[in-house]
């Protein structure tokens, strides 16, 4: 879709140029939303209480969270946006012992403290 100027709509109708000026402001409006849609996450530190090294995710699935850029077994605490929720899993591919936690700051608990492969993130 692209936005046509005025002057290349000269010789159009004036149907036809309502329609081009509503199809772009249409586009505009979803690409604005399409990148706030995709703007929440969870934020993921390797110490408790939200410290250390730290890596933001947005929402999906990470299988693998070295390939995400977090290490393996270094997940301590995750800070989820606002109607976020986090699944973290003890072993890769969403496998293995796991833990929900909404949106907010929260520590992972201690049985899977520094233990963590793999995350999903719903928002």
């Amino acid at each position: 879709m692209e936005c046509t100027k005025k002057a290349d709509l000269a010789h159009d109708s004036p149907f036809l140029v309502q329609m081009n000026k509503t199809l772009c402001l249409v586009a505009i409006l979803l690409t604005a939303w399409a990148a706030t849609a995709s703007a929440s996450g969870c934020t993921l530190y390797v110490d408790y209480n939200q410290g250390g090294s730290s890596k933001y995710l947005a929402a999906g699935d990470y299988p693998n969270l070295p390939q995400a850029g977090f290490p393996n077994d270094n997940l301590s605490s995750v800070n989820c946006d606002s109607s976020c929720t986090i699944e973290v899993y003890q072993d890769y591919n969403l496998q293995g012992r796991h833990v929900g936690l909404s949106s907010g700051n929260w520590n992972v608990p201690t049985d899977l403290n520094d233990q963590a492969s793999s995350v999903s993130i719903m928002c």
